[in-house]
């Protein structure tokens, strides 16, 4: 049987309602996972003896992957083994990605992570519960293992996030790695978990063969169906992209060197500056998936096996996260049994094309979304 690996981000808050010393804990654990990741990359590139004279990258030595764990280990040594392995996947993953520029070429500096990365609890070391108000999740933080492993509320705000739970209580859905995400900009923020979990792949249903999509300047995405235009305009998408960018912009210009203030003036700006690329990427986002939703319900309700996707045309707004919207429409159109077909160019926001420009990848393209490939962004996309 076909699986997919899929997510599932909730609030959670401590059975017993003190965060106080359990937010010092997690603030803890995410400041050494940032210090292992930074302490490995160094030995990835202090190890690498890549040079390019040949024609490809030789494969990079084990022994360096290695010597990169144990000094990630020994960078922060009250973080738990398995978070710190994990998080050395990322690492490893990061530098192959860039190690041509770093090494060869020279275009680019080392991969620096400057912010708390996620805390990684692994599927033998966390588990479910059932609490007075629904659902909780026992893991290990720190040095509170074993038996004095805290108890956390799961906060399911939706049905589906309930049915989703539920499956993986009931062993319906494979439970795998539980990933605590650092609140963002905002250190008082909340607290949000990934629930990391495999299910079947849908089957594809309907049978009137794909429906065309494609993007374009004036709408965002236009359709054909029965030879007529469907258009999604996009139009408040388009405006909030616009106002955040020129808001960025007209900040970046008042704040240039002769505007100098306060290391602590300095701090709110940095502060402000990064709660609104918090808040811009989530309603980027929500409005990306309520489109992806309106999309796949039309496709559906037309009796379509799936959709043929084409974002050749990316003139619609720039910045716009093309790689993200593709993944959100792939994983959609998998969730509700439909096929997907893409036609993509290169991408503009950062993220790698499902395929070369003018070639066709047969659906479903969602790649296994995991938690080595997916971070928390908080300073907006």
């Amino acid at each position: 049987m076909s699986t997919c690996t899929r997510a599932l981000t909730v609030s959670i808050a401590p059975s017993d309602g003190d965060w106080s010393a359990m937010r010092q804990l997690l603030n803890r654990m995410w400041d050494g996972v940032q210090r292992a990741a930074n302490a490995g990359m160094r030995e990835y590139v202090k190890g690498d003896t890549a040079n390019g004279t040949e024609p490809r990258l030789p494969k990079l030595d084990g022994a360096i992957s290695k010597a990169a764990y144990a000094a990630a280990r020994a960078a922060a040594p009250d973080v738990p083994s398995g978070a710190v392995s994990d998080v050395m996947q990322r690492v490893r993953a990061r530098y192959l990605h860039d190690r041509w520029k770093v090494v060869v070429s020279c275009r680019q500096s080392v991969p620096t992570y400057r912010r708390p990365l996620p805390y990684s609890v692994r599927r033998q070391n966390w588990s479910l519960t059932t609490t007075e108000k629904g659902y909780g999740a026992v893991f290990a933080v720190g040095e509170l293992r074993r038996d004095q492993r805290p108890e956390f509320g799961l906060i399911l705000r939706t049905r589906r996030d309930r049915e989703i739970v539920e499956a993986i209580a009931e062993g319906r859905y494979a439970r795998r790695t539980l990933e605590i995400l650092p609140p963002g900009w905002d250190r008082s923020g909340k607290i949000v978990a990934k629930l990391v979990y495999t299910m079947p792949r849908p089957e594809a249903r309907g049978a009137a063969g794909l429906m065309p999509v494609r993007t374009g300047a004036e709408s965002l995405l236009i359709a054909t169906i029965g030879g007529e235009p469907f258009r999604w305009n996009g139009d408040e998408l388009r405006e909030l992209i616009e106002a955040y960018e020129r808001r960025r912009q007209r900040m970046s210009e008042d704040w240039k060197f002769e505007g100098r203030c306060p290391s602590d003036h300095r701090r709110e700006r940095r502060r402000a500056y990064g709660l609104a690329a918090d808040k811009r990427e989530d309603r980027v986002r929500t409005r990306l998936q309520q489109l992806a939703a309106t999309v796949t319900g039309k496709a559906r309700r037309h009796g379509f096996a799936g959709i043929a996707y084409d974002d050749r045309e990316r003139s619609f707004v720039a910045p716009f996260p093309w790689a993200q919207f593709r993944s959100i429409l792939a994983q959609r159109c998998e969730a509700v049994g439909l096929v997907m077909e893409v036609t993509t160019g290169v991408d503009e926001d950062g993220g790698c094309p499902a395929d070369t420009p003018g070639e066709r990848a047969t659906a479903p393209v969602s790649q296994a979304t995991s938690h080595a490939d997916s971070p928390r962004k908080g300073s907006g996309m």
